[in-house]
């Protein structure tokens, strides 16, 4: 059984009608009529009855338009898990920070935005996530420096300035360089 057979054998149920199926599924009503027919004669079944005032589903094809009804809700509840993953509103999300300290407040301003989302952190050096991000076992690397090459894109989040500082009175105050 294709896909596209089953689809129109559930549009023709849902529209009660062979041209309104067609309609709603930006066919001809020849092809929607096609698909029906030939699901039918695989199977050797009757899914509907044809009179002069419209189509009724038969015994079969009540039990198959209940079958399809799930399969098409399932696949509609799919798409729509994909997309809200797509847009960050759920699913998760693993960050690898060679310094996690210097992204937690980013990363709760980020938990804000998308509270569903559920965001997992682990730590390593540099090379190490950037091998994390090679093996997708990480979405996303914070690290001090961008990785070689172009298989990656990095965008600088930040500018630090580190200064060393000690007491006046140690021996290293005296030390140049």
């Amino acid at each position: 059984m294709r896909h596209a057979q089953l689809k129109a054998f559930h549009a023709v149920a849902v529209h009660s009608g062979f041209s309104r199926a067609a309609e709603a599924l930006g066919l001809t009503q020849p092809a929607v009529s096609d698909h029906v027919r030939k699901l039918e004669e695989t199977y050797g079944v009757q899914l509907f009855t044809r009179g002069p005032s419209g189509v009724a589903l038969t015994d079969m094809g009540r039990k198959l338009f209940a079958i399809a009804e799930r399969q098409f809700e399932a696949e509609s509840e799919a798409l729509e898990l994909l997309s809200r993953g797509r847009t960050l509103e759920e699913g998760q999300l693993t960050i690898g920070a060679d310094a996690a300290v210097h992204i937690l407040p980013e990363l709760a301003r980020f938990r804000l935005k998308h509270p569903k989302l559920s965001v997992r952190l682990v730590t390593g050096n540099s090379a190490q996530l950037v091998k994390r991000l090679e093996d997708f076992s990480i979405d996303i690397a914070i690290t001090a420096g961008r990785p070689p090459g172009p298989a990656f894109l990095a965008r600088k989040l930040r500018s630090d300035r580190l200064v060393a500082v000690v007491q006046r009175s140690s021996k290293l105050a005296r030390l140049k360089d």
